[in-house]
């Protein structure tokens, strides 16, 4: 995840680290921000793992994820500090289309073409379905290959659920998936569709009775 959106073009990973929230001893990503050094990471030990995203209407409708507060949290932190921002899971992956740009040169480029009125873009999630030949026998992914390689047999974007990269110094609120609240009357959002996609390469198991995806036996 991290040596991929490099390459593509982002410059700093802000990493909220919740692998600790339910066993303080549990492995977490300090050898990987180590390895990779501050001026690429800043890690941030997140031992929060709340993921009841409880929508108006609700039993309890003001509990949220801490995903939406590690957002929070990193947009008034660091937003000052960054041209772009987007909130990414690790099995999320904004590619772009076409293999001689960069994503970032697409975010930029549709800012231009603009005249600088749009400051938010958004993606379309494509869930990734796991290659039959990158199964292991328990119906996971196998160890020795990436999850790009192994979640790479795309279904259609159903519309559902979106990730966006904005500019952190037009938004007020920003809420993973879903609304932007913007700074300016004039603001415009745009949908990258033909230029870049999601791949959301989903790290669940699967099992025999839906192995529904593409690849050699």
């Amino acid at each position: 995840f991290l040596a991929y959106h490099v390459a593509v073009g982002f410059d700093h990973v802000y990493l909220y680290d919740n692998s600790n929230a339910d066993d303080p001893d549990a492995y977490n990503f300090t050898e990987v921000a180590e390895h990779y050094g501050t001026e690429l990471i800043t890690l941030i030990p997140w031992p929060f793992r709340v993921c009841n995203n409880n929508f108006p209407g609700a039993k309890h409708p003001g509990e949220r994820s801490s995903q939406y507060a590690a957002e929070a949290s990193c947009m008034k932190r660091y937003g000052g500090r960054s041209r772009w921002m987007s909130h990414l899971d690790y099995d999320e992956f904004f590619v772009p289309t076409n293999r001689s740009e960069k994503f970032i040169d697409i975010v930029d480029r549709y800012h231009a073409q603009s005249g600088g009125l749009v400051k938010t873009l958004s993606l379309e999630e494509n869930k990734g379905q796991l290659r039959k030949d990158k199964v292991k026998p328990d119906f996971g992914k196998r160890d020795n290959v990436t999850f790009l390689e192994a979640y790479n047999c795309l279904l259609p974007p159903k519309g559902s659920q979106k990730k966006q990269i904005f500019d952190p110094s037009d938004v007020i609120y920003h809420f993973v998936h879903y609304t932007v609240i913007p700074q300016d009357a004039k603001f415009k959002a745009a949908i990258l569709e033909k230029d870049a996609q999601m791949i959301h390469a989903r790290n669940a198991k699967v099992d025999a009775k839906n192995v529904y995806c593409c690849g050699r036996e």
